[in-house]
């Protein structure tokens, strides 16, 4: 026959205070390690947010780069346009000035001129008119005695 012991278990309050203290402190290595992980996560998901951020203030200056470029060269496009227009505005008002200078000019040198020859004796055209007038009807009154 075999004989078999059984041994009677006893708890004291120590070993009750052990089971409760492994207890406690598997729970709280498996929260830590928990928490360990979500932390770990956590700073996983801020590092990419924060690399994420960076990559779009990169894109916004890119963007804007381009934008900036895109923006000024139809700003210079439209300069030209203006310009041009005020070019040719100018052109047209210095065009009008100049005419108009050159009207001024030629009344006045004209007048000068005139001045200038009646001042050393040459007649005017309206006087030579008048002379030949009066040629033509002296010719006129000597061909009538003549005949």
């Amino acid at each position: 026959m075999s004989t078999t012991k059984i041994e009677k278990t006893t708890t004291t309050p120590a070993t009750e205070s052990r089971g409760v203290l492994a207890a406690a402190t598997d729970t709280a290595r498996r929260t830590a390690a928990d928490t360990r992980e979500r932390l770990e996560s956590a700073m996983r998901r801020v590092g990419q947010a924060g690399r994420d951020v960076y990559h779009a203030g990169i894109g916004v200056v890119a963007a804007a780069d381009e934008r900036g470029r895109t923006l000024f060269h139809e700003l210079v496009q439209e300069g030209e346009k203006v310009a041009e227009r005020d070019v040719a505005r100018s052109l047209r008002s210095a065009g009008e000035r100049v005419k108009a200078l050159g009207e001024r000019a030629t009344s006045a040198l004209g007048r000068g001129v005139q001045n200038g020859l009646e001042r050393v004796g040459v007649p005017s055209q309206r006087e030579i008119s008048q002379l030949t007038q009066r040629i033509e009807r002296l010719n006129a009154k000597i061909d009538k005695l003549s005949a």
